[in-house]
């Protein structure tokens, strides 16, 4: 796994790339249970503090990037 935080004027991004199994945190968000706030906190916090998130796999690579504003 390798990953980048690039800080621009206004906004950090974080990206990630790894090699591991295919995982898009935006469709999992879609399949939790939005009565239970608790379940899955972790990745509530991260998905909700982010203001865009993009992922893509390719050439069997996760690439995932958090953009965050400052």
């Amino acid at each position: 796994m390798d990953f980048k935080l690039i800080l621009k004027e206004g906004e950090a991004i974080l990206r990630f790339r790894d090699d591991c199994t295919k995982f898009d945190p935006k469709e999992y968000m879609k399949l939790l249970n939005s009565d239970d706030e608790i379940s899955h906190i972790g990745i509530r916090m991260v998905m909700n503090s982010c203001d865009q998130v993009e992922y893509v796999n390719a050439m069997t690579l996760n690439n995932l990037r958090l953009h965050i504003n400052i």
